[in-house]
């Protein structure tokens, strides 16, 4: 798995060490220190929703196709003889059930229908008439993930790269100002699995 982030808005490094004082003595004087449990933490902010990123802080991977809501235009679907209108897509079940709804392109609520062959009927609907449907489909241009109940996150080699400018803010966006890089360069860098909200 390969992840890019491009706009990143934050990238804060935190490194700590617990110490330990070693007194005793007249005064509790000090001794001497010993330092265990070195840590690093770091943040990484994307201005971007990036499905990846969920995915790999599940300890999963991303899968082309998926489960899609399909709603059609807001003119509608025109219905054939029998009050029957076939679906554009192949109808999925959702939960173990293949539903579909229809409405007048003017009302507000939905009416579940039933799927047959992958059309609906309706009852009550004339031939020509226009109705919207929506219904659930297998769309292979969608992207799904699969969230299990015990994840374990995944570890990832992590690399950061910081351009470095001149302090001169006139020349800021200018190339002329860009002096080096920081690369970070970590090997093995485990997630903490938790999922922040991302604005999408």
């Amino acid at each position: 798995m390969k992840i890019y982030g491009k706009t990143l808005s934050d990238t804060t490094f935190d490194a700590s060490i617990t110490g330990e004082e070693v007194r005793g003595g007249p005064g509790n004087l000090l001794y001497g220190k010993y330092f265990h449990d070195s840590n690093l933490n770091i943040q990484i902010t994307d201005a971007m929703f990036n499905l990846q990123y969920v995915a790999a802080s599940l300890g999963v991977d991303v899968n082309q196709g998926g489960v899609s809501l399909y709603e059609s235009a807001k003119a509608g679907e025109t219905v054939a003889a029998g009050g029957k209108i076939t679906l554009t897509n192949t109808a999925v079940a959702f939960d173990g059930t293949i539903l579909a709804w229809y409405k007048k392109p003017a009302d507000d609520d939905w009416t579940v229908a039933t799927v047959s062959e992958n059309a609906i009927t309706i009852p009550g609907a004339n031939t020509g008439d226009h109705y919207c449907v929506k219904y659930f489909y297998q769309n292979m241009n969608a992207k799904s993930i699969t969230i299990k109940a015990q994840y374990v996150p995944k570890t990832l080699h992590l690399v950061l790269i910081n351009d470095l400018y001149s302090g001169d803010v006139a020349n800021v966006a200018a190339s002329t100002s860009k002096y080096g890089r920081l690369i970070t360069d970590i090997p093995q860098y485990q997630l903490d699995g938790k999922i922040f909200k991302q604005a999408a």
